[in-house]
């Protein structure tokens, strides 16, 4: 997060490797640098700046507009809408590539006043860059980077920051890899990140939603999976199926000592001690024992995880016969 109007090294660096790209015979690749390209002539000849690169407001701004243009300019049909396509090679994602490098450089109070505008340009299009992992990966990246920069009076404010947020949480469930490690990675940057003065993390105003949608999550998988009533709105359940349980812990594991609450009694009722339910144990129970951090997954497998040299943490009540009962099994 940027309060200086002045580029890093890390962003020159960046919006070098993006301008290396120009004549890539990869579509994904050339289009970014292109457009970096158009944005950094234009700024060059009405600032009279012949080096680069320029301020990150200067990109941030012109970014914008050239999203907002794509977002709302209609072809009458003549052709596919911009936002409809978020294929490689498209105006859009590349935009969207180039903020989420620009957007994390840029002052916090350029970016948080023209909030409204970013969000209502960008929410409308997950649904159509689902299809899309390079655009959808931009917009994770987009999300949380714009969370951080929020006061809390904006923080619970915004209705469109909450729906981000709400975003950023079912993308937790992607079965695609980088995807979901990616939203993940936002979560625990989120929640794990003091908001100013404080000088430590906790009690974010966006932590009850993500212990909601947690213990949301964990009570279906142990009745057996997702209510049939409420439908994912990106996630395909089909892909899902049988994993949640492991991906909500992956991700939590990153943010579980900022919890803050005692935990929801459904995690105790996850019948088969595989290795997610055996994580969740160990995540949620007992988050902070330094002898739970970093343990490879052949040791959280085990059922008999007293063997561990360093194991002191008895396994809580209800799980003490599901344990005895297993042990031979797994």
């Amino acid at each position: 997060m940027s309060t200086s109007t002045q580029p890093s090294a890390e962003f020159s660096e960046a919006l070098s490797n993006v301008r290396r790209q120009t004549t890539s015979k990869l579509s994904h690749n050339s289009k970014p640098a292109q457009l970096l390209n158009a944005i950094e002539q234009t700024l060059t000849t009405s600032l009279k700046i012949d080096t680069l690169p320029h301020s990150p407001t200067a990109y941030f701004i012109s970014l914008l507009q050239c999203l907002e243009k794509a977002v709302n300019d209609d072809e009458g049909g003549e052709e596919i809408a911009e936002t409809e396509n978020m294929g490689q090679g498209a105006l859009i994602p590349a935009v969207l590539y180039l903020l989420g490098i620009v957007i994390p450089e840029t002052p916090a109070n350029v970016v948080i006043s023209k909030l409204s505008t970013l969000l209502e340009s960008i929410l409308p299009l997950f649904e159509n860059a689902m299809e899309h992992p390079p655009a959808l990966r931009s917009l994770v990246t987009i999300i949380p980077a714009l969370i951080l920069f929020a006061t809390p009076s904006v923080l619970n404010s915004s209705p469109l920051l909450k729906k981000s947020w709400a975003y950023l949480l079912e993308l937790n469930l992607d079965a695609r890899p980088k995807v979901r490690h990616l939203a993940q990675e936002g979560v625990r940057k989120v929640l794990t990140t003091p908001i100013p003065p404080k000088l430590v993390p906790g009690g974010h105003p966006y932590l009850p939603k993500a212990r909601e949608w947690v213990e949301g999550i964990m009570e279906e998988e142990s009745k057996g999976g997702a209510s049939s009533k409420k439908k994912a709105r990106f996630v395909d359940g089909e892909d899902g199926e049988g994993k949640r349980a492991i991906w909500v812990v992956q991700g939590l594991r990153g943010w579980a000592a900022v919890w803050g609450e005692a935990v929801c009694p459904c995690y105790t009722d996850l019948a088969m001690l595989t290795y997610s339910t055996w994580q969740t144990y160990v995540v949620y129970y007992y988050p902070s024992h330094p002898s739970l951090t970093l343990l490879p997954r052949s040791t959280l497998y085990s059922p008999t995880y007293s063997h561990h040299p360093r194991q002191t943490v008895p396994p809580p009540p209800q799980l003490s016969y599901q344990i005895s009962q297993q042990s031979s099994t797994l």
